[in-house]
């Protein structure tokens, strides 16, 4: 997934490394609403369900033939996690 991680690179610039860190840690570990991506076909996350803008994005992404999608959690919403990055 070359392209989600040059995403998370970002995020990790723009919001430091210890929120992006935290935000894929609970995305993978099953948390909704903190990390989810898509790249040719391999699926990284739980899906967004109380964001219905992240939601309507993945949805478009989809529809729209997206080679890939990456949506995070902005820091001011992280819940109880270190603050940084999206």
């Amino acid at each position: 997934m070359p392209a989600v991680w040059g995403e998370i690179a970002k995020k990790r610039k723009e919001w430091g490394d210890a929120h992006v860190t935290d935000c894929i840690k609970r995305g993978m570990q099953g948390e909704p609403d903190c990390f989810y991506a898509f790249e040719g076909g391999h699926v990284a996350g739980t899906p967004f369900k109380a964001d219905k803008v992240m939601e309507r994005y993945l949805h478009l992404a989809v529809a729209m033939g997206s080679r890939y999608a990456m949506v995070m959690r902005p820091p001011a919403e992280n819940k109880g996690g270190a603050s940084g990055a999206n």
